[in-house]
């Protein structure tokens, strides 16, 4: 009856629970598929070229501790095209660890984050964990979060990049640039407020200052200034968001405005 027990508790733990919690350790899990049918993404499809399917899958798994004021959390995943490692292939590029991070709560009012952690703001238009793609994203940084009132808070994070490449690097300069993604983003610098009112209301402002850096070593800022508004009524709601951008991308001057609602 013991050894029943304990099966059938394993098999219902890899096969149903996404979601478990014992004492202070807490697990998830995230299984996807997608299809995807391919007849011209990012770019015109050449002529005569067929349309491509393919399937791709992930599979995120991730554990959080706490201990006191202190909580760690590490995430890992896979993300992979059906089809494209073999299936005696002895080395997995496609596995990476997607979140490792410790957040410490120094009081009721401030806590600070550190370590490789996803930046998510408001509807995402600006900075998102990009969930539609397998992959998602995520960045390695220091985030300090400050509860102004029980309806208001402040987040400020600041990320610095260096990819360890001395191939890249100029003899007067260290040079970054993830060629993998066309990274050149050298650091981050966001302050983000939020306020949640009465009868369902939402404010939202954010800043958010990108340091970009060229193969040259020059570097480049680029400011994103905005604010989202929620409004809830009986029958109806009000989603309002405005964005002013400035600066410079590479030479070039950058001024824009958009408005959504």
């Amino acid at each position: 009856m013991y050894k029943t027990k304990i099966a059938i508790s394993f098999l219902v733990f890899a096969f149903g629970i996404t979601n478990a919690q014992v004492d202070s350790l807490k697990m998830n899990i995230d299984l996807r598929t997608r299809a995807e049918l391919d007849n011209g993404a990012r770019t015109l499809i050449p002529k005569g070229k067929s349309a491509e399917t393919t399937v791709v899958s992930r599979a995120r798994f991730g554990i959080n501790y706490y201990y006191k004021n202190l909580e760690v959390y590490i995430s890992a995943q896979d993300v992979r095209t059906w089809g494209e490692s073999s299936s005696t292939a002895s080395k997995n590029q496609n596995f990476i660890l997607n979140e490792a991070w410790a957040n410490y709560q120094f009081s009721e009012r401030f806590a600070l984050k550190l370590g490789r952690q996803i930046l998510s703001y408001d509807n995402e238009r600006l900075i998102g964990a990009l969930d539609w793609a397998m992959q998602g994203r995520s960045f390695d940084a220091l985030k300090g979060i400050f509860k102004l009132t029980p309806s208001s808070k402040l987040e400020t994070v600041i990320t610095y990049n260096n990819d360890d490449n001395d191939a890249n690097d100029l003899p007067d300069k260290e040079v970054y640039n993830i060629t993998e993604a066309g990274e050149i983003t050298k650091s981050l610098q966001i302050i983000h407020y939020q306020y949640t009112g009465k009868n369902k209301l939402q404010f939202s402002a954010i800043a958010l200052n990108q340091v970009l850096q060229n193969p040259s070593g020059t570097h480049y800022d680029m400011l994103t200034v905005g604010i989202n508004s929620k409004k809830y009524f009986e029958n109806f709601g009000f989603f309002g968001s405005a964005y002013y951008q400035t600066g410079k991308i590479q030479p070039l001057k950058v001024n824009l405005l958009i408005n959504f609602l």
